[in-house]
């Protein structure tokens, strides 16, 4: 392989294995979702009245 080849795959390869890390970092770093759930809707759907 050409000098030319090695560089484009090694670049390739670092910025894949960059992009990787870094969303994986992202996602491991957020605080858990049930403490931003902020919801007033109350559910009332018919089959909750159901007496069979």
């Amino acid at each position: 392989m050409t000098a030319a080849g090695w560089i484009l795959m090694i670049t390739v390869i670092v910025t894949f294995t960059s992009v990787v890390l870094y969303c994986s970092w992202k996602v491991a770093s957020m605080p858990p979702s049930a403490e931003h759930v902020r919801t007033h809707i109350e559910l009332d759907t018919p089959d909750m009245h159901r007496t069979e």
